[in-house]
């Protein structure tokens, strides 16, 4: 990135990573872009990770201002979807090759294994934290005829970050289990997940167990699919975001561009300036027991 901006140049933020581990730390980020266009759902454009679309076709989510339509209780699920319920017996899997991520996502799950031992079930993980591999084919084919539940735990708390991993559980009939620090609800259809972080590990479990020696309440979950189907972008490209960039750059929001003043607080958030301090600052001060909640607000 230059140091300094070009007045005959159009500058624009783009990233599907975490602001988590790819802050914005230095001040010559304020006033230097002109769009923002990454997965955050106040973003200038919107890069998603995946869509939702009804029975019209029409795009309902990711959405900040999404309406849900209501369920019918009488209308049944489709047999061909519950045909696929019948042989499982295995209560949930992980995919998962970032190990020890910094939100204590592997802390959590390790409570929860402790109490679903007490029910006799627990989370198998696969990938490159567990040296395990998936059986059949391919992992998505093991989902879908051995699994009730899959961990779409994400490795970092940001607002609007929801990735591809919760499309392992849509895509196969397998309930996701997300873990992460959006609102889901602008995400997912209402009563088709789990929440892990609005549940302690042993109602999360309870939950699991439930579910499992209940097919009823198991069938619940999958109540959306007579009414939404789930589309990553990558197999849509027609729909890819690059087209919404290119029609934005030549529009007249792009002719008369401004600038994003606090732009670091905007992407960090409030308390994101933490996240630019070196682990060194954070052992030093561990050490001294220093007053550090002046940090969190500087810009």
């Amino acid at each position: 990135m230059p140091e300094k901006r070009s007045l005959s140049q159009k500058y624009i933020f783009t990233t599907l990573e975490s602001s988590y581990y790819f802050p914005a730390c230095e001040a010559m980020f304020d006033d230097f872009f002109n769009l923002t266009f990454t997965y955050r759902l106040d973003s200038d454009l919107q890069w998603p990770y995946f869509i939702v679309r009804n029975t019209t076709q029409h795009i309902v989510a990711p959405s900040a201002h999404v309406q849900w339509q209501e369920y019918d209780a009488r209308l049944p699920l489709p047999s061909k979807i519950t045909d696929m319920f019948r042989g499982r017996t295995k209560a949930a899997a992980w995919l998962v090759s970032h190990c020890n991520a910094d939100n204590s996502r592997d802390d959590y799950m390790t409570r929860l294994q402790e109490h679903l031992y007490h029910f006799d079930i627990h989370v198998d993980v696969y990938g490159r934290c567990s040296n395990v591999k998936c059986t059949y084919i391919s992992c998505r084919q093991m989902l879908r005829k051995e699994y009730y539940f899959y961990m779409a735990f994400e490795n970092s708390f940001s607002e609007d970050y929801v990735t591809e991993k919760v499309l392992h559980g849509y895509n196969n009939y397998v309930v996701p289990i997300v873990y992460g620090g959006a609102n889901y609800t602008r995400f997912l259809p209402p009563g088709s997940y789990l929440n892990a972080r609005e549940l302690h590990p042993y109602n999360l479990a309870y939950k699991i167990h439930q579910a499992i020696k209940d097919p009823e309440k198991y069938n619940e979950y999958f109540k959306w699919t007579n009414y939404y189907t789930f589309h990553s972008l990558e197999k849509l490209p027609e729909l890819h975001p690059l087209c919404d960039l290119c029609e934005a750059l030549n529009s007249e929001r792009v002719r008369r561009p401004r600038l994003m003043p606090q732009f670091r607080r905007w992407w960090n958030g409030r308390r994101g300036f933490q996240w630019c301090l070196s682990a060194q600052y954070w052992n030093e001060t561990a050490l001294l027991h220093a007053d550090r909640r002046h940090l969190f607000d500087m810009y």
